[in-house]
């Protein structure tokens, strides 16, 4: 049986970026385990505390819980550990992420953490198997910093393989901010946001027609169609009887834009957040200055009426005066082809479409839960198959209508095989015309280019059968390139998006202009994958 004579305490060392100390991981010292995985362990707990204590340890943090560390035959630690080692147990369940009141508990230990660490001091990190929990509090303390949330699980894992081992920890991990980051401090008063170093801005797009509609004019004179009553349902939810919506909505359509590297050097935000768009305001980013994508199809918010219900007809659904917006879209493209309501134009090229301004007047739960009567939830087909008694429970009113703006784009679809290099292309060009069209939907003449936060997610990547890690990078490239402040990815997969964001930097650091891109996304071989059936 293995020991700690026959296999002495391996400690993996992370670089702490900006500080001197150095984090330790391992796994728990001293630990009699008869069932483990990797085999049995009869180790003993003195000699493994002096080993930390000649690697250095200046403290140790055990993420092991209580019931652990009795099963493990370690519950007398914090009591045998040498002179000079300090000793915080801040549990985690095993597989798990930290609860409020761990994250209560490191709000004051983790400001010492960092103060050591800061300090030169060595810190000794470790749960059960120094795996899941041990990585995911060394990647938090890397990225509290400084370092790219994204970077951190890359350096945690080059240093110790397969640590943060969960979905759910490394969703935690991706969404990690740092202490006083440019995301926390933005609102506070008298702080602005540093300018991006701009060294070429990309020609004044002009839109193909951009006009301000009244929002009360356009319900009555263009009301919506809908062929399947639970959609009629949500509508009627959103608009009770002689309800009148007044104000105004911009609406614009934009041709293809040649992408050109807006700034070498940038500091475009990247992010990610859990679950679909809530729509909240990001602190420190200035009214009307905040998009969200339209998954949208060729054809402009076309299924709104019928059964489905992906991304694009629940975003419909929730800002119902789109409907509106495509009937009347319809007649005016009778008169003339640039009011098509399409998101590409005849010969195939992307033609954004902006919509700014539009409440958001009912909030729908697709989420899974049983006891409201959808247990899988309403996403997709999922929709139709529910009674009405069950949309209305997952449907709340926002009284205090909140305004959204709102881009919809169509990703490259139905494709087999490995990317060809212009479907790439055409992905490309097709986000960065629809965000370099946010910009300039939002430019006031005279004043600084707008900082843009544009929430996108698995574009492409659901009915249309995108290969996810590609649909991220495309995404970020883009947004780069177009002079965006941040790009928040919503549910993004775990594993492509932390692959994205690694392929990302390095396009940064290179300054990577479209030739370039393209040729090192091409050169990856992405493959397509398969479409949900939504």
């Amino acid at each position: 049986m293995r020991n700690s004579s026959s296999d002495p305490l391996r400690i993996d060392e992370v670089a702490v970026p900006g500080a001197r100390g150095v984090i330790g991981l391992t796994f728990c010292p001293g630990k009699r385990q008869r069932e483990a995985i990797s085999g049995a362990w009869e180790r003993d707990l003195d000699t493994d505390l002096a080993a930390i204590a000649s690697w250095g340890a200046r403290a140790i943090i055990n993420l092991v819980e209580e019931h652990e560390m009795l099963e493990l035959g370690v519950a007398d630690t914090a009591e045998r550990l040498p002179a000079g080692i300090d000793y915080f147990h801040l549990p985690i369940p095993d597989a798990g992420i930290p609860d409020a009141q761990w994250e209560a508990a490191w709000s004051a230990h983790g400001a010492v953490v960092r103060a050591r660490l800061a300090a030169g001091h060595k810190i000794l990190v470790h749960c059960k198997g120094g795996l899941g929990r041990t990585g995911l509090l060394a990647a938090r303390l890397l990225i509290e910093f400084g370092m790219p949330p994204a970077q951190a699980v890359s350096a945690v894992r080059a240093a110790r393989a397969a640590t943060i081992e969960t979905d759910a920890q490394l969703e935690y991990v991706l969404c990690q901010r740092a202490p006083g980051s440019v995301q926390e401090c933005v609102d506070e008063p008298g702080r602005t946001m540093p300018l991006r170093p701009r060294i070429a801005e990309p020609a004044a797009m002009k839109p193909l027609f951009r006009e301000r509609w009244d929002t009360a004019e356009l319900r009555r004179a263009h009301p919506p169609v809908f062929s399947h009553p639970h959609k009629q349902l949500l509508y009627d939810l959103a608009y009770p009887a002689g309800e009148v919506e007044r104000g105004e909505i911009w609406v614009s359509r934009w041709p293809c834009a040649t992408p050109v590297k807006a700034c070498c050097g940038s500091a475009l935000l990247v992010s990610a957040e859990p679950g679909y768009f809530s729509y909240r305001p990001s602190p420190g980013v200035a009214p009307g200055h905040e998009w969200h994508l339209n998954f949208a199809d060729g054809e402009l918010f076309f299924a709104y009426g019928s059964p489905l219900f992906a991304q694009d007809e629940m975003q419909v659904a929730e800002h119902p005066l789109l409907a509106s917006v495509r009937q009347k879209l319809v007649c005016l493209a009778r008169q003339h082809e640039r009011y098509d309501p399409r998101t590409r134009d005849r010969a195939g090229m992307p033609t954004p479409v902006l919509v700014q301004g539009v409440a958001r007047r009912i909030a729908v739960a697709t989420d899974a839960n049983t006891g409201q009567g959808r247990p899988q939830g309403l996403y997709g087909n999922h929709f139709a198959r529910a009674t009405p008694d069950v949309i209305v429970r997952a449907s709340s009113r926002i009284e205090a209508s909140a305004l959204s703006n709102l881009l919809a784009i169509v990703a490259p679809a139905g494709g087999s095989g490995v990317y060809r290099e212009e479907t790439i292309d055409d992905a490309l060009r097709t986000a960065y015309s629809g965000f370099r069209a946010t910009v300039q939907a939002c430019v006031l003449p005279g004043n600084e280019p707008p900082r843009i936060r544009l929430h996108g997610g698995n574009w492409g990547c659901g009915a249309y059968g995108g290969n996810p890690e590609l649909m991220y990078l495309v995404q970020m490239i883009a947004a780069d390139w177009a002079g965006l402040e941040g790009i928040v990815f919503h549910a993004p997969i775990a594993e492509p998006f932390v692959l994205a964001c690694a392929k990302f930097a390095s396009l940064q650091e290179r300054c990577c202009g479209h030739d370039d891109a393209l040729r090192f996304l091409a050169a990856q071989r992405y493959a397509w994958g398969v479409s949900d059936g939504n």
